[in-house]
């Protein structure tokens, strides 16, 4: 089992993208994680400082799965 954040929601998060046929690799600072068509990819915080990270990152995925519907 993979760590890719030290926010455990946000771990868990990504442990489900995996899953779903994501993609992340382990950079320096920050891990990538590229969508299962290979077309869009997200960096994931190491270590988030925002309370609100989480939620964002999720939106952030939203987003990215609905441009990837609609192209």
């Amino acid at each position: 089992m993979s760590k890719y954040s030290s926010n455990k929601d946000l771990n868990k998060f990504i442990r489900q993208l995996v899953g779903q046929g994501w993609v992340y690799v382990r950079r320096r600072k920050h891990g990538r994680l590229t969508s299962p068509a290979k077309r869009l990819t997200t960096t994931v915080p190491g270590s988030p400082s925002d309370h609100r990270a989480v939620m964002n990152f999720k939106k952030d995925i939203q987003r990215m799965t609905y441009q990837m519907l609609m192209n």
